[in-house]
């Protein structure tokens, strides 16, 4: 299932002139991998980028495993796919009344669900993943697993937090360990488990040194010693569904979209001893708020704030016929855990699940303020999908989207998905600008949009004389021997950007007298054309130097019978 790649142009201003280019790549994940492509990180040593994707779908060489799920990396600039070897063994067995039967299950355990990178650290999760947790029991719990690569993956540890030896039905039995993944900024894990606790799920840490060096095959209940998880809360609190995280800095975000009576909320964590410090709660019974957390600097003003999805939030402008449409909600950090009302960004089309991925992008267009991508993924013509790029400023998000990524691919059997899963901020190309990756799990294929570099310019008309009297005639029009009234146009422009050639060619048009109606006599021409119109082209050879252009203008001689 080859993967395609384009452009992630930035907003254009009235002032400076900010420019996009075009590009379109493709990558090419090897075929029967499966039809549910999730997006990754970019990963690997400094000295080189892949791009990881899920595809928890795929069929591997693992023996007696049905699509068991797998991780491809695929290089850059783009090259075949090739699946990591997290895990090439099959189920482990135990013997039960002299037979050997399996003690877990891989089939279908959706391996690649979740994928994320830091550094050199990469961990992937199959949170349908099931274990035997009573070996006399046929019984299976989907209680999820990981698994973690370290140094340019030479190395793999497993690791499954919930998986044990303890039946109690109110425990972690379905967990689902690794249905939402994410790392601290200091490289520590974060695992999410929505299904623990008759479903109010919760959050785990550990720390990735601790799982390599405490790893082993046969061992398999081993306990970390400083691992920590949220604990069992009140029977209230069951079917909230806690579990979609994200960090930010020494805190974490948690989303449980069924919580607070089904109106959903987000809880600020206390990284130390995960404890609750915030909560964030829906407006809408129903709407899901907190499927999805992200943390972006989106004012740039040194503190995070926090966007929070509800992709079924239901517009009731009429109340027999309310529009299940989603809202994405920004709250803006003020100061130390105190935030503004939240600002709200509504979808724009019925049933397309508007807000079902947030990613934070990065600087896209270099303006000083980070920009954020939505994901739709059953908007547009025939479902095909939607990402929505929307430029950070300093009250928030521009309300409008700045450009709007279509799927290319209709819906067949199921909606291609565009957009249901997104990762930004990754510079995949090395221009030092960041990069989009889309996941499109129902066509099976993940996309690389990349950002090309941003060129800002800033330009100048300046006219000599600036007030010109038509009786004084120095200029004589070549080829005859009449004196018109003459001015000069100097255009002047300088450009500077980050990652760019040092000499680029400007091109320009000039309109004279355009201020007149289509079609009426210009009162003013350029000498050496006789029209009121000029393309021209400036070579600017260095950034951030003044270069100019002169054109000589005269006065159209207007002849009395």
């Amino acid at each position: 299932a080859p993967a395609s790649a384009g452009l992630l142009p930035p907003s254009a201003r009235e002032a400076p002139v900010r420019r996009p280019q075009t590009d379109r790549q493709r990558l090419a994940l090897p075929s029967g991998s499966g039809a549910h492509a999730q997006a990754g990180g970019a990963g690997g040593p400094s000295a080189s980028v892949s791009v990881l994707v899920g595809a928890p779908k795929a069929n591997t060489t693992q023996p007696d495993i049905v699509e068991g799920g797998a991780v491809y990396r695929c290089g850059w600039p783009a090259t075949q796919c090739r699946q990591i070897p997290f895990d090439n063994t099959n189920n482990r067995k135990i013997k039960v009344n002299g037979t050997r039967e399996p003690i877990e299950f891989k089939t279908s355990q959706w391996f690649g669900a979740t994928v994320k990178a830091h550094k050199e650290k990469v961990v992937a999760c199959a949170p349908l993943y099931h274990w035997r947790t009573l070996k006399d029991s046929p019984e299976k719990d989907p209680v999820g697993t990981c698994y973690v690569a370290i140094q340019n993956f030479s190395a793999y540890a497993e690791y499954s937090p919930c998986r044990n030896s303890n039946a109690d039905p109110e425990g972690q039995g379905f967990c689902q360990a690794g249905f939402s993944l994410d790392f601290y900024k200091n490289g520590d894990l974060i695992v999410g488990g929505p299904g623990s606790f008759y479903w109010q799920g919760q959050v785990i840490t550990a720390s990735i040194a601790d799982i390599i060096a405490n790893y082993s095959f046969k061992d398999i209940l081993r306990k970390l010693a400083r691992e920590k998880q949220t604990g069992v809360a009140p029977p209230s609190y069951d079917d909230n569904y806690m579990g979609k995280l994200c960090s930010v800095s020494i805190k974490l975000v948690a989303g449980v979209p069924r919580g607070a009576q089904n109106f959903g909320y987000v809880s600020i964590i206390n990284s130390s001893d995960l404890t609750f410090i915030q909560n964030f709660t829906g407006e809408q019974m129903a709407s899901y708020f907190g499927y999805t957390v992200a943390v972006s600097d989106v004012n740039n003003d040194g503190l995070d704030d926090i966007l929070v999805g509800a992709p079924l939030f239901m517009e009731r402008e009429f109340e027999s016929k309310p529009k299940e449409v989603g809202q994405v909600y920004l709250y803006l950090q003020e100061s130390a855990f105190l935030f503004r009302d939240a600002q709200i960004l509504t979808g724009t089309e019925v049933f397309g699940r508007f807000g079902s991925a947030i990613t934070h992008l990065g600087d896209l267009n270099q303006d000083g303020y980070n920009d954020i991508a939505i994901g739709a993924p059953f908007a547009g013509e025939d479902r095909r999908g939607k990402v929505l790029i929307y430029n950070g400023y300093s009250n928030g998000l521009k309300t409008n989207p700045s450009q709007v990524l279509n799927g290319a691919w209709a819906s067949q059997s199921m909606p291609s998905g565009f957009g249901f899963t997104l990762r930004g901020d990754s510079d995949v190309d090395k221009n030092d600008y960041p990069d989009l990756i889309v996941g499109a799990f129902g066509a099976g294929k993940a996309v690389v949009y990349r950002a090309r570099p941003v060129v800002t310019v800033n330009a100048q008309l300046i006219l000599n004389p600036t007030i010109v009297n038509p009786d004084n005639k120095t200029c004589q029009l070549p080829g005859s021997q009449l004196l018109v009234a003459c001015f000069t146009v100097r255009v002047c422009a300088e450009f500077e950007g980050q990652s760019i050639s040092d000499e680029i060619v400007l091109k320009g048009e000039l309109q004279l007298d355009s201020l007149k109606q289509k079609g009426a006599v210009k009162r003013t021409l350029f000498f050496d054309y006789h029209q009121s119109h000029h393309y021209f082209s400036i070579v600017m050879e260095r950034q951030k130097q003044l270069h100019c252009q002169d054109f000589l203008v005269y006065l159209r001689v207007t002849i009395l019978a």
